[in-house]
């Protein structure tokens, strides 16, 4: 049975389907040829934490990486009154239209995710953990921990 090529990620590295349906292709395994992916039969949307409002219209600061877990991530941020904290991993190259991050890693970022309730997003190639608290640094500390599962 020959599959049909679904376009994931557009040219300026924005996803075009779901998250949910991301997380599904990963955990079928499926192979990912640039901003492409083969698959057959419908694409289920599996469940996982997504941010609910858009932190790009709080007040955001980069923050410096303070712990070795988070050398994965490209950037980290905090906003919301400085009681979120976000940890962007890139994951696709819009100049070489390919990704960057090994795809088993990407699965287990999913995962990870469901287990510490770190809320999701996708900017730009990147994916985005976020997790709120009473503080910006417990915050990064949950984000932190979750990290270590990674490595």
């Amino acid at each position: 049975m020959c599959g049909v090529k679904l376009r994931i990620v557009d040219d300026e590295g924005e996803l075009l389907i779901t998250l949910g349906q991301l997380y599904t292709l990963l955990k079928r395994g499926i192979k990912f040829e640039g901003p492409y992916a083969e698959v057959e039969g419908e694409v289920e949307e599996e469940e996982v934490p997504e941010v609910e409002f858009c932190p790009s219209e709080e007040d955001i600061a980069e923050v410096p990486k303070t712990a070795s877990e988070l050398n994965l991530c490209t950037e980290v941020y905090k906003y919301y009154g400085d009681k979120c904290a976000a940890c962007a991993i890139k994951v696709y190259s819009i100049v070489m239209s390919e990704w960057v991050l090994d795809l088993n890693m990407l699965r287990k970022i999913f995962e990870i995710s469901k287990k510490y309730d770190l809320k999701l997003e996708w900017r730009c190639g990147s994916i985005v953990l976020t997790h709120c608290s009473d503080s910006w640094k417990k915050s990064l500390d949950v984000i932190a921990n979750a990290l270590k599962e990674l490595m």
